[in-house]
């Protein structure tokens, strides 16, 4: 029903009449208004030692602009909430189940799990703490991974949509300006005209010096959108997706087992891929 109304504009004025009674739309406004009470709560805590955390980035911005020297738009509840609910929609659910969907494709592919292990042991922090910022940077392989499997299970494949700003003519097609456009995610990532074996898991595909990286098409990887108005989080989700897999593989081996589906069957609930039951893995701990 999302999907249908980004792509059909006509739909947009129904949904937003009957989004209020779904369930969805009930979620909606509860969140919202928890979110409305914990700014209540946070701006009576003056002098409590404050959560070091985005809505707290935020109150403390709503100061700076509040200043007479600021010449800055001032930042309202509205602003607040919506960029909590962003985050909290964008940055929970897309990313643990795109975390869900590389450690199934490293349990099916036991060999690229120890490449990924063998790069993490190689890091100068290994067993000594979490890895750096800049150590994670430094790991090409685990880019890699994340990045085919993003290319695999694009969390967003019907809710990235344009407008023509003009006229625009394409093989067989006349877009005329104001027209909606969907980028159709899933079918640019497994089409055999881009990428070679489509459905195979290849990270390999994404390493430094690859042989397709020079002639790839910009647009061919779209799992965050493209241009200025791609995902805002798409930084942060890669950090979250890095931080984690990191941890989880150094620390565990992950196999099939006799409940693991394959190939997993897929579902898009409302907006968002989704595995349409548990994965189901045999964890095992490393040996230190």
């Amino acid at each position: 029903m999302i999907a249908s109304a980004v792509a059909i504009p006509i739909l947009r004025k129904v949904y937003a009449l009957i989004f209020p009674l779904l369930s969805y739309g009930r979620l909606f406004r509860q969140i919202t208004a928890n979110l409305h009470m914990l700014i209540t709560i946070r701006r009576a805590e003056k002098n409590k030692r404050l959560a070091v955390d985005m809505l707290q980035l935020m109150l403390d911005a709503e100061k700076e602009v509040a200043k007479p020297d600021c010449s800055k738009v001032g930042i309202t509840d509205r602003h607040l909430v919506a960029n909590c609910f962003v985050f909290l929609a964008g940055g929970f659910e897309t990313t643990a189940t795109t975390l869900a969907f590389v450690l199934y494709e490293l349990a099916r592919h036991p060999e690229e799990q120890d490449n990924l292990f063998q790069e993490l042991a190689r890091q100068s922090s290994w067993g000594s703490g979490p890895l750096s910022y800049d150590e994670l940077q430094k790991l090409k392989r685990l880019d890699a991974v994340i990045m085919e499997c993003l290319r695999l299970y694009p969390p967003i494949v019907l809710f990235t949509a344009r407008v023509c700003s003009c006229d625009a003519e394409l093989p067989g097609y006349s877009l005329p300006a104001g027209a909606h456009v969907v980028l159709p995610t899933w079918h640019i990532h497994h089409n055999p005209d881009i990428w070679a074996e489509p459905h195979a898991f290849n990270p390999g595909r994404f390493m430094p010096g690859h042989e397709d990286e020079e002639r790839r098409h910009p647009a061919s990887y779209v799992p965050f959108g493209l241009g200025p108005r791609e995902c805002i989080g798409r930084r942060f989700a890669m950090l979250e997706l890095k931080t984690v897999l990191a941890k989880l593989v150094a620390n565990y081996v992950f196999s099939t087992c006799d409940k693991t589906k394959n190939p997993v069957k897929l579902t898009v609930p409302m907006v968002t891929v989704n595995p349409a039951e548990h994965i189901q893995l045999r964890i095992t701990r490393r040996n230190s």
